[in-house]
C-alpha cells in the first residue's frame, strides 16, 4: 500500500504550472460524484481536472495555441478533458466498490495513517521548497482534506491490482511471468559506458578492456560483479558514474527511439551474454539479462511491471463495472469549473511567473539569493535504476 501511496502523491509534481489565481472556489462539502453512501468531493474532481488539463497541453499539436482550437484523439480538447476526468473518477469508484467486496475497505489504520502522513508531507512540507501540493492546488480552492481524498482515490486501482495479482493476491502473478514480460517487451541489461572525450589512448584502452570483458564474460571466466567492481572507481573528466546496474529500453518502436548500434547489438546477442558497441562518442559494454537476471530485477520493481502487465486489463474491467453501478454526477457543480477560464488563468499566471524570473535574473547580486525550482524531466525512452 505504501508504494501505491508514494506513486499517487508523486503525480502532483507534474503540475508545475504557475497557478496563483483561482477562477472559482471549491466547496469541499459538495459532491461531484456519488453512488449510495459514497461521495467523491468537489475538490477531488478539481484536482483530476487540473491533471487532465496538464496532460492535454502535452498532447495537442501546437501548445502555443489555445487548447480549445485543437483536438486530441479525434475529440475537441474540452471534450477529451471532460471525458478523461469522468472515466477516471468512475473507474476509481468501481475499484473502491470491488475492494469493499474483497473486505479491503475500509482501509486498515496503518494504511490510513500512511495516507495522512503522505498528504501532510506533500501538502505543506516543513522544507523551503516552493513546489508543494498546497501551492499548486490551493489557489484553485482545493483544501487539504480534498488532497488527502485525492491520494486515496488515485491509489485505488493500483491497490486493487496488488490485491488481485500481487504476491499475496487472490490470483498472484509469479516472478517468472513478470520476468518473461520484461524480456518480451524490453531490452534489459547491466551496462558500463565511457564518453570518448579525453585522449585517444584512454579510449583505446577502454575499448580493449570492453572487448576483453566480452570474451571473458561469455566464456564464463568473470561475472558481472567482477566487472562492476573493476569499473566503479575508474572515472574520466566527464564520466564520474560509468556503471549502471540495470538499464531497460522498450522494444516497441525501438527502430525510431533507440540508436541502431545498440538495438542491433541486443538483437544479435543471446540472452545472458555480453557485447560491446559505440554510438556518438560513447563506448558501451552490456551484459544482457537471462531469465534469472530478469527475475532478480523484477522482484525489485514488481509494482511497475505488474501495472504494465495487468494494469490496462484491470482498468478496463473497472471501467465496465462503473457503467453498471448507477453512479450519479453533479453536473450543476461541474459546470462551475469552466475550462476556458482555467486556461486563461494558467496563461496569465505563467506569464507573471516568467516576468518574475526575468526580473530576478537581471537584479544585482546584492539584492538577495534567487532560488529556482525545476520540474523533473523525462529521461527519454530508457529507464535505469
Amino acid at each position: 500500500m505504501k508504494k501505491v501511496i508514494k506513486k499517487a502523491t508523486a503525480v502532483f509534481l507534474a503540475l508545475t504550472m504557475a497557478m496563483s489565481l483561482a477562477s472559482c472556489q471549491v466547496n469541499e462539502k459538495e459532491w461531484a460524484y456519488k453512488v449510495g453512501d459514497t461521495e467523491v468531493p468537489a475538490g477531488v474532481y478539481r484536482i483530476f481536472q487540473l491533471e487532465a488539463f496538464t496532460a492535454a497541453k502535452g498532447l495537442v499539436e501546437d501548445s502555443s495555441k489555445s487548447l480549445f482550437e485543437q483536438q486530441i484523439e479525434g475529440k475537441d480538447a474540452a471534450d477529451w478533458i471532460n471525458d478523461t476526468v469522468d472515466e477516471h473518477i468512475r473507474t476509481c469508484m468501481a475499484a473502491e466498490a470491488e475492494l469493499k467486496e474483497m473486505g479491503l475497505i475500509p482501509l486498515s489504520q496503518e494504511d490510513q495513517n500512511a495516507i495522512e502522513s503522505s498528504a501532510k508531507a506533500s501538502w505543506d512540507p516543513e522544507t523551503t521548497s516552493t513546489l508543494t501540493a498546497k501551492s499548486i492546488y490551493g489557489p484553485y480552492g482545493v483544501g487539504y482534506d480534498s488532497f488527502k481524498q485525492y491520494i486515496y482515490y488515485n491509489g485505488l486501482v493500483s491497490l486493487l491490482l496488488e490485491a488481485r495479482y500481487g504476491e499475496n493476491g487472490t490470483e498472484p502473478i509469479s516472478d517468472v511471468d513478470l520476468a518473461n514480460y520484461l524480456l518480451d517487451n524490453y531490452y534489459a541489461a547491466h551496462m558500463c559506458y565511457y564518453s570518448v572525450t579525453s585522449t585517444e589512448t584512454n579510449a583505446t584502452v577502454v575499448a580493449d578492456a570492453y572487448n576483453n570483458y566480452v570474451e571473458e564474460y561469455n566464456e564464463g571466466n568473470v561475472t558481472w560483479e567482477d566487472i562492476r567492481e573493476s569499473e566503479q572507481y575508474r572515472t574520466d573528466s566527464v564520466n564520474t558514474s560509468p556503471v549502471q546496474e540495470n538499464v531497460i529500453f522498450p522494444k516497441e518502436d525501438a527502430e525510431n527511439t533507440m540508436p541502431e548500434t545498440l538495438r542491433l547489438g541486443f538483437d544479435n546477442t543471446e540472452p545472458g551474454k555480453a557485447f560491446t558497441t559505440s554510438d556518438e562518442g560513447i563506448l558501451y559494454f552490456f551484459v544482457t539479462f537471462n531469465q534469472d537476471q530478469a527475475m532478480e530485477y523484477v522482484t525489485t520493481q514488481r509494482s511497475q511491471f505488474l501495472s504494465e502487465f495487468k494494469g490496462e486489463e484491470i482498468y478496463a474491467e473497472m471501467t465496465q463495472k462503473s457503467e453498471e453501478m448507477g453512479i450519479e454526477r453533479n453536473d450543476s457543480l461541474i459546470k462551475k469549473y469552466d475550462l476556458k477560464q482555467l486556461e486563461k488563468d494558467v496563461n496569465k499566471n505563467t506569464s507573471k511567473a516568467a516576468q518574475s524570473r526575468q526580473e530576478q535574473s537581471i537584479a544585482p547580486a546584492s539584492s538577495g539569493t534567487v532560488i529556482e525550482s525545476s520540474s523533473p524531466a523525462s529521461a527519454g525512452e530508457s529507464a535505469a535504476s
